[in-house]
């Protein structure tokens, strides 16, 4: 969870975050770790979606909740990264890719289904941007016989 004593407060975090990090930013004394300036990012943001869903649905939601919530997306995302990383290495690659997402992904079929569409985009952009190397040897190759 947030640790208070960081200088990061769970209840009316609003503007105190950016207020904090800035001053972070600029005061070596309040240097916080890169893993906490994440988690306090998410947390605002986390924040926000709330507000969000707190005026839409008429309901309170708690900053205990928030917290939680925030550090068990952290922990997902952490599970995520290793299984990911596990995927590549399985594989004999230092690298993770698109198959290693999709793999990931493979439990929820909209989420599978949605990176198959945007794989698929990225690959017809790809072909489209790229002219064939072999229709620009034949037409060289053409050419040149012209000439003879």
């Amino acid at each position: 969870m947030l640790d208070m004593n960081e200088g990061i407060k769970i209840s009316g975090l609003g503007l105190k975050i950016k207020l904090f990090l800035n001053k972070m930013e600029t005061d070596p004394d309040a240097q916080i770790g890169k893993e906490q300036k994440i988690k306090a990012s998410l947390y605002f943001s986390i924040k926000q979606i709330a507000k969000e869903v707190e005026e839409e649905m008429e309901v309170s939601i708690s900053a205990p909740v928030l917290a939680t919530l925030c550090e068990s997306l952290v922990r997902q995302a952490e599970c995520y990264a290793l299984d990911l990383e596990n995927f590549a290495k399985h594989a004999k690659r230092t690298t993770i890719n698109v198959d290693d997402v999709k793999l990931l992904a493979r439990r929820n079929s909209a989420m599978l289904e949605h990176l198959n569409s945007l794989s698929e985009e990225q690959l017809a952009q790809k072909n489209v941007s790229k002219p064939s190397k072999k229709s620009t040897k034949s037409k060289q190759t053409t050419h040149d016989d012209l000439d003879n």
